[in-house]
């Protein structure tokens, strides 16, 4: 190679005198040889490479490459070589790394394999973890540590007792849940019965403790409402753990409380009812009656108020409030309450008690509410029947009236109360209550009954034509007993009252005819019935009750027929005259409706008008507008006199005026249909009936 460059070298520098077409060629430009070969000016190729002629330089220039090709020959058999040996280099360093590629493959399995090895064995260990931590638990579950067994054995019941029940409850769990997957390992065989045998101490140990506190309970002067509330519960788990393991012990704990529990209510209510009885004091008593003797009384007029309801139906609004009595009461002798009140009183507190024990047993021995019907009657049906006969006595001695209706209603609510508290065990004391009080009532109103209808009207004097006091006290009764109909809607209350009305509208007239034997003053005898039938109706219409009361309405039709008895009477005698004719030939005859004077003005020509005497109607209308006034104004005095009240006296001056502006006007009217001529000749009439309009109007605006 050193060689051939160097006579490359040589030739160049003595033969070529312008290389431009090898730097063309070199650069890759288009060469053009015929251009080089034509163009004189241009160099030949050959003679450049050679030196001489063309035929000479194509000679030289194959020799040349013949040199050139020798010169290299060495040289590129020697690269062949270095090139062949590379290749087996090469060959090798490819075998050389594939075979290092497998051998990382190989690594890399056997490093998945260590890596699933050393997972599976992490998994055994985990699993042997957690198989020994259960099987740790398991033998903790199912083996009592000497330490427990002690404390369960020797340790008094208390709360930390309690906290070592729990543990050794959970034990029996265990083993029970064990026991049924294995029943016949002889290890679960033995442990059960060391088991038993635990159980049975520790449920005798509970059945003794409780028996102690319940006994503790039903001691005299102990609170034991704040011992339930604040210390029994506490020990709820050990009644849990003996109703579960042992029912009978459990069933002859809970008869025990009942027991104990039934005793002290018993003492404890009846010395409240002997306390409270001590108390009560009738606002009615048997000899207060409607009618009474005057001769036990110093006026007429005493005693009315004793049928008032006064304060005494304020008691229904707040029936559930707390007992005026307490618990443990001291009496007072300057202290009194009536009937009602005292029943109030003791059924709210039997009320309370019910509602706090029947939570206690709930959560004391974790019993549902069906569970609880037997306890609750063990404990409280003697208390129940005791406040039963105590109010049975009470209501046989008691004539008040009031306290029997309002204990009815007090009963009725309180029912009504536990019903919605889901409470039913004292149902049938509101029953037999409720039984208790009917005939009782039935008994005093017949008292009542057989006093009005007994009583003789002639032993009683009028002292006035007003209100007679009699009717004042039946009143006073039927006022109170109507409002507690309404609050009750009974309809036999209601049918009772329609017949103590008719027997006290039979008393009162018999009292006006025996009070007018032999005399002729009719007027007062009315006046006296008037004032007594609207005395009552007034005050019972007051009331404004929601039933429909027939009474009431009875008593209206009675006031009106009355009182158009007066105005038909008094019109008779002050113009019976005029009254005749209108009776005879007015269109209404004897009507005493009161109708204007445009209702009066009908067809009489099918009346016999012709035959009335011109003269006696000239005396009639004569008469009556000479003494019209007169007449009036003595009605006047009459009425205002005699009537109690101002309503009254309106009442029937305006019904009086009207029948008089009626009659008057029809007698007008007759005598224009039979004598036109007359008719024009007495036209001050008109000025008459005129004047009669003007003293309506004055009545009406008095």
């Amino acid at each position: 190679m050193e060689e051939r460059k160097s006579r490359v070298s040589r030739t160049s520098t003595e033969g070529i005198n312008d290389f431009n077409f090898l730097s063309d060629l070199v650069n890759g430009n288009d060469i053009d040889f015929k251009e080089y070969s034509q163009n004189g000016e241009n160099f030949d190729i050959f003679s450049t490479v050679g030196g001489g002629t063309a035929g000479n330089s194509k000679k030289s220039l194959e020799e040349y490459c013949i040199f050139d090709y020798l010169a290299v020959n060495k040289d590129v058999a020697v690269l062949y070589d270095e090139l062949g040996r590379s290749n087996e280099i090469l060959d090798r360093i490819e075998n050389i790394v594939t075979n290092f590629q497998q051998k990382l493959g190989g690594i890399a399995d056997d490093v998945s394999k260590l890596q699933e090895k050393s997972q599976n064995y992490t998994t055994k260990l985990n699993n042997r973890k957690a198989l020994e931590k259960e099987l740790h638990e398991f033998l903790d579950g199912i083996l009592l540590s000497p330490h427990l067994v002690r404390d369960l054995i020797q340790n008094d019941v208390d709360l930390e007792y309690v906290k070592k029940l729990e543990e050794f409850n959970k034990v029996l769990k265990n083993v029970e849940e064990v026991s049924k997957h294995s029943p016949e390992s002889k290890a679960i065989t033995d442990v059960l019965n060391e088991i038993e045998k635990l159980t049975t101490q520790v449920c005798y140990k509970i059945k003794v403790y409780m028996k102690d506190r319940f006994y503790n309970l039903h001691k005299d002067k102990t609170n034991f409402q704040i011992i339930q509330e604040s210390n029994l519960v506490k020990f709820r788990p050990l009644n849990i753990f003996l109703r579960d393991h042992n029912p009978e012990d459990f069933g002859e704990l809970t008869t025990t409380y009942s027991e104990y529990m039934s005793k002290r209510y018993q003492v404890d209510c009846r010395e409240y009812c002997l306390s409270i009885a001590r108390l009560v004091q009738e606002k009615i008593t048997k000899n207060d009656v409607v009618i009474v003797e005057e001769a036990k009384y110093k006026s007429a007029t005493a005693d009315i108020e004793t049928f008032e309801l006064e304060e005494r139906e304020a008691i229904l609004s707040k029936i559930q409030d707390d007992p005026i009595v307490p618990f443990h009461y001291t009496s007072h002798s300057d202290f009194k309450i009536s009937l009602e009140e005292a029943f109030r009183n003791q059924n709210k507190l039997l009320i309370n008690l019910v509602q706090k024990e029947y939570e206690f047993l709930l959560k004391f021995f974790d019993l549902k509410p069906s569970q609880c019907d037997w306890i609750f009657n063990a404990i409280f049906s003697n208390v129940a029947n005791y406040f039963l006969d105590w109010l049975k006595t009470s209501c046989d001695a008691s004539y008040d009236l009031v306290s029997i209706l309002m204990i009815v209603l007090i009963n009725s609510e309180f029912k009504a109360v536990m019903k919605d508290c889901g409470i039913h065990i004292l149902n049938y004391y509101f029953d037999q209550i409720e039984m208790a009080l009917w005939p009782r009532f039935t008994t005093i109103f017949d008292h009542f009954l057989n006093n009005i209808e007994k009583a003789k009207a002639k032993n009683y004097k009028l002292y006035n034509l007003s209100v007679h006091f009699t009717t004042k006290r039946y009143v006073s009764l039927v006022l109170m007993l109507y409002k507690i109909a309404d609050k009750t809607g009974h309809n036999m209350l209601l049918s009772r009252l329609t017949k103590l009305q008719n027997l006290m509208l039979k008393f009162i007239e018999s009292l006006s005819v025996e009070s007018f034997i032999g005399s002729t003053d009719h007027k007062s005898k009315f006046f006296f019935l008037v004032n007594n039938i609207h005395y009552i109706y007034a005050l019972i219409n007051q009331l404004h009750i929601s039933i429909e009361l027939k009474d009431l309405e009875r008593l209206e039709k009675r006031y009106t027929e009355d009182i158009s008895k007066f105005i038909t009477t008094t019109l008779r005698d002050q113009y019976s005259n005029m009254v005749d004719i209108v009776k005879e030939y007015g269109p209404g005859g004897d009507s005493d409706s009161g109708s204007s004077d445009e209702e009066a003005k009908e067809d009489y020509k099918s009346s016999n008008l012709k035959s009335l005497d011109k003269k006696k109607l000239e005396i009639v209308a004569q008469e009556f507008s000479m003494t019209f006034k007169e007449k009036i104004d003595n009605v006047i005095k009459l009425v205002r006199d005699k009537a109690y009240s101002e309503k009254i006296s309106k009442q029937i001056l305006h019904k009086y005026m009207r029948v008089l502006i009626y009659k008057y006007s029809t007698f007008l009217e007759i005598v224009k249909a039979s004598h036109p001529s007359f008719y024009k000749e007495t036209m001050n009439s008109h000025y008459g009936l005129l004047e009669l309009k003007n003293i309506l109007l004055e009545i009406d605006k008095s």
